[in-house]
């Protein structure tokens, strides 16, 4: 169901826990200090873009406080890891950073797909102040992560690749990816 990408995230506390009652402990652990590392990174993206200062820290209120309204779920499911992905793929853009920030939208897609929404304006970017060599760089930079997350699984189980792709892409956007 999930795509290869988020493997990590969700195998991660289960290679420091014994049982299914630390598991859940240590994933909401993980998943809570994900979410602090994602509104720093908005910070950051709030402070390049020169948002004044009370617009900033009401936003970061907003989205720090976020998580209170949803209640549990949004500790319990994986999404805040893309979307963390997503806010320093935009850190980098906004740094002006653009391959680096192509390469982690492309982790980002290998984690869950929505990140890739990002990939056009970077294309975009990348083909307006470099041509068409700074956008195949950019675009292969972003397709790279997709492929070496892809390929093995692909090799293994082309069904089940396929399936997570078809429900990644029938379903609409959760609300605790938003």
């Amino acid at each position: 169901e999930y795509p290869p990408g988020a493997l990590p995230a969700i195998v991660l506390p289960a290679l420091v826990t014994g049982t299914v009652h630390a598991y859940r402990i240590a994933f909401v652990a993980e998943l809570a200090l994900v979410g602090v590392v994602a509104v720093l990174l908005l910070d950051a993206v709030l402070r390049r873009l020169e948002l004044p200062r009370r617009e900033r820290i009401l936003s970061l209120a907003v989205v720090a406080l976020a998580p209170l309204l949803l209640g549990g779920v949004i500790l319990t499911r994986f999404d805040l890891v893309p979307a963390a992905v997503v806010l320093a793929a935009l850190a980098l853009a906004v740094a002006g950073r653009r391959r680096a920030a192509a390469l982690v939208v492309g982790v980002g897609a290998a984690v869950k797909l929505y990140p890739a929404i990002l990939l056009p304006p970077l294309a975009i970017d990348a083909w307006r102040r470099g041509g068409r060599r700074e956008l195949a760089i950019v675009l292969g930079l972003a397709v790279a992560p997709v492929a070496l997350a892809y390929i093995a699984f692909f090799a293994l189980a082309p069904d089940g690749v396929l399936d997570s792709l078809g429900r990644q892409i029938g379903r609409p956007l959760q609300i605790e990816s938003v």
